[in-house]
């Protein structure tokens, strides 16, 4: 398959069945308290620049507005997705996610100004882009990655970055991986398409 073939793929709508699930914060993602869907729901990519992002619908207008304004994930087809929205700066769609073993979260998408400072991200009005987010968002090589953590203490969820020290304390026990990914240069070594490649093949995602 080409990558014109994959790319008109991409445009395809994803239909979902009744058995896919949403939860509708991430502390009740942590506690596996699920919802079943119960619509067709259809995961169309958000535009052609940006087939990496989902915007998502279902048969029934009410299910569509839990869906875009109440749901932080949704288990589709078994691979998870979550909302954006809740953080303010990357735009109302959804992507793919990744589970850790500790249960926090990863996800791919543009870079934002190393010069912004992460923080709380109930009430966060958005951070200035990098350069670099003007790069293609179809291309996972373009793209960073971001961890998605809840914060006992304040009852709150949190973002940060996945930056190369936290993926190779991933990789700790896995010398084969780690070997490799140290041996890349910094810049690759930021990339999404090497991060979750090797914490795939080292079985951290889930």
């Amino acid at each position: 398959m080409n990558y014109k073939t994959i790319a008109l793929f991409l445009l395809l709508p994803l239909t979902a069945t009744a058995q896919d699930r949403y939860c509708t914060g991430f502390e009740q993602y942590k506690a596996g308290e699920w919802h079943s869907v119960g619509e067709s729901v259809t995961l169309k990519p958000s535009s052609r620049q940006d087939m990496l992002a989902f915007t998502v619908r279902a048969s029934d207008k009410k299910m569509s507005h839990v869906l875009r304004r109440r749901t932080f994930a949704l288990l589709h087809d078994d691979s998870l997705y979550i909302s954006l929205r809740p953080f303010n700066r990357f735009g109302d769609v959804y992507v793919r996610a990744w589970k850790l073993p500790d249960g926090n979260l990863i996800f791919a998408r543009q870079e934002i100004s190393s010069s912004s400072r992460f923080g709380i991200v109930n009430g966060d009005t958005g951070q200035p882009l990098s350069s670099r987010s003007f790069r293609s968002l179809n291309s996972m090589e373009n793209l960073v990655c971001y961890i998605v953590t809840w914060d006992e203490r304040r009852v709150e969820m949190r973002l940060a970055r996945l930056m190369p020290d936290g993926v190779m304390s991933l990789l700790k026990n896995h010398p084969e991986q780690l070997a490799r990914y140290q041996a890349l240069s910094s810049s690759r070594r930021m990339s999404a398409d090497v991060i979750i490649d090797v914490l795939r093949e080292a079985g951290q995602l889930r």
